[in-house]
């Protein structure tokens, strides 16, 4: 049976609405996160503006190279961390990544790199269960529930993890962008925070 040209163009209209209606949600989301968080987000260089020193400094994983050393976006992230440790803005630094086993270990492969950078071996804890930003934002909140905390992380995800600070009830959070280039694959990684956004803000709602 042959679809006249009025069924057509309903069919059409009805798919052209739930895409604008997809795309419009998705944009509201994205603005609303990032209008929320950008004003706690500090650049590297302008740490020095952040007033009170804070609990703890949680630096958040994201892969390590083939040898078991850090890739280049997460050995800028500890390296930022390393920074704002030695400007005293906190006493800790919390390491949360993944660690899928004897042959992949966020957490230990960042804590022997800011060693290196000149951080006590005592002055760094491993949570190694941070599989997801939102787990290592519920592990820090149900291990220190009173505690301040500075995020480390490139700044396109600064504000879904700063999001994710509020929603665990983590109320005294800023973030420390640790962007210090223009990493590989770096649309497709913007691409996929943007659907990261929605999905947590979906789930968590």
């Amino acid at each position: 049976m042959k679809l006249n040209k009025k069924i057509i163009f309903q069919i059409c209209a009805v798919l052209c609405s739930a895409i604008l209606l997809l795309t419009l949600t998705v944009a509201i989301i994205n603005v609303a996160m990032i209008d929320t968080a950008k004003d706690n987000i500090y650049k590297p260089e302008n740490i020095d503006k952040i007033s009170e020193k804070y609990d703890y400094i949680l630096i958040l994983g994201t892969g390590l190279n083939e040898d078991g050393t850090p890739i280049d976006r997460l050995a800028d992230r500890v390296e930022v961390g390393v920074k704002a440790y030695k400007s005293g803005l906190a006493d800790k630094i919390i390491m949360s990544g993944d660690r899928s086993g004897d042959s992949y270990d966020e957490p230990t492969a960042m804590k022997k790199y800011a060693v290196e950078l000149g951080v006590p071996e005592g002055d760094i804890i491993c949570d190694f269960i941070g599989y997801s930003t939102h787990e290592s934002m519920y592990n820090f909140k149900t291990s220190y529930p009173d505690a301040s905390v500075i995020v480390i992380t490139q700044e396109y995800h600064l504000y879904r993890s700063l999001y994710l600070c509020r929603e665990q009830g983590i109320e005294n959070a800023v973030g420390i962008s640790s962007t210090l280039d223009k990493y590989p694959k770096h649309l497709w990684r913007e691409t996929r925070e943007i659907l990261a956004r929605v999905k947590d803000f979906i789930f968590l709602n």
